[in-house]
């Protein structure tokens, strides 16, 4: 008979199986992708080799692989804030975020010299700083999406699929982060949130693969999206 834990946790591998559907989709589009959205589609690219390096470096060869995650962090906030300058029409708008990166770079700085190591601790603070510099990109796409009138029926258009999913995934993310104090200490609800930040993921890759196929649908027509 298996416990709640097992059967929680088989839906929790089974969510982390399911991101290679996302190296499929962004192979069969790679040709037909405009430049901008190949930033996401490496980003894409990366999520499962990711989660396979940072499992076997912390399972197989038990080293403290937290310095993982703030590589992926940096990687993560290049990718994104290419794809979002290169999508963004806006020219203050642009030069805004060349000031965020140099902004988060600082950020950076000092959050290795005086709160978190990159080799032992989680970026916990860096990641608070990369959710709301996502959301708030997020927010201008959809600014633009809206006062640009362009796109009318945006349950088809690729650009607002896109849009939602990064803005979804991280206002989740802050959320979770935000009331960790209140759940960490048991052990049964922390793993309890993690099937619901599970879940949440689950849903965000299915927006992604929905970018995906609205893409290669709309493939003859890239230029009004």
């Amino acid at each position: 008979m298996h416990s709640i834990a097992d059967i929680i946790n088989f839906f929790i591998h089974a969510i982390e199986t399911f991101n290679a559907s996302l190296l499929i989709a962004v192979i069969y589009t790679w040709k037909i992708l405009p430049s901008n959205f190949k930033w996401m589609a490496i980003y894409c690219l990366l999520i499962v080799p990711f989660l396979i390096v940072n499992y076997t470096v912390g399972y197989y060869f038990e080293v403290n692989n937290r310095f993982l995650f703030h590589i992926e962090l940096h990687i993560d906030f290049l990718l994104f804030t290419m794809f979002f300058y290169k999508t963004l029409t806006n020219e203050m708008v642009k030069q805004r975020i060349l000031y965020g990166v140099l902004i988060f770079f600082v950020c950076t700085a000092i959050d290795y010299l005086f709160f978190e190591s990159f080799w032992l601790e989680t970026p916990d603070k860096l990641f608070l700083i990369f959710n709301t510099w996502v959301i708030s990109l997020s927010l201008s796409l959809f600014y633009q999406i809206y006062t640009e009138g362009k796109i009318k029926q945006l349950f088809k258009a690729p650009l607002f699929w896109i849009a939602t999913a990064l803005f979804f995934q991280n206002i989740s993310s802050i959320i979770i982060n935000a009331t960790a104090n209140l759940w960490s200490y048991n052990t049964d609800i922390a793993l309890f949130v993690y099937l619901i930040e599970s879940l949440i993921w689950f849903i965000y890759v299915l927006m992604l693969l929905n970018f995906f196929r609205l893409l290669y649908k709309q493939r003859n027509i890239l230029n009004e999206i």
